[in-house]
């Protein structure tokens, strides 16, 4: 097994399986009712819902511009969105942990068919190297993992 194949299997883990790290960032989001996630009552006054989306938004952006497809929202969007109107209940915060997990799911079956080689390649959105993207991909779920761990419930 190659470095990148080890490196997108711990991303993985750090997504849905046993992390390293503690609860992994899933468990983490599954632990807060949607009442709960909805609410910017903490210290950073975002929202554990919005902080979701986020992760989800930049995971999307891979995906889309490794499919060579348009992520589906407008250039400068927020960078924390707003829980979705209608949100606020059970069923749309475990759609939207489902829709995490479908995105998670294929950026890293896609990733897992790339050669090391593309990763040397641009990734256009950031002007950066595909190697670099998901380097900062991979610390990203942790990072907001333990943001969420942290938040006042």
């Amino acid at each position: 097994m190659n470095a990148w194949i080890r490196a997108l299997d711990m991303w993985d883990k750090d997504w849905k399986g046993k992390s390293f790290n503690g609860r992994n960032l899933r468990e983490e989001l599954l632990a807060h009712p949607a009442r709960d996630a909805a609410s910017d009552r903490n210290l950073e006054e975002y929202t554990v819902w919005g902080v979701a989306l986020h992760v989800h938004k930049y995971k999307e952006l891979m995906l889309a511009t490794l499919e060579n497809r348009d992520p589906g929202w407008p250039e400068g969007d927020e960078d924390f969105p707003p829980v979705p109107e209608g949100g606020l209940t059970e069923p749309r915060w475990l759609e939207t942990i489902g829709l995490m997990d479908e995105t998670h799911d294929a950026l890293v079956a896609h990733a897992r068919g790339l050669d090391e080689g593309f990763l040397e390649t641009t990734f256009a959105p950031w002007e950066i190297t595909w190697g670099e993207t998901f380097a900062w991909a991979f610390g990203h779920d942790g990072y907001h993992t333990a943001q969420i761990r942290n938040m006042k419930r």
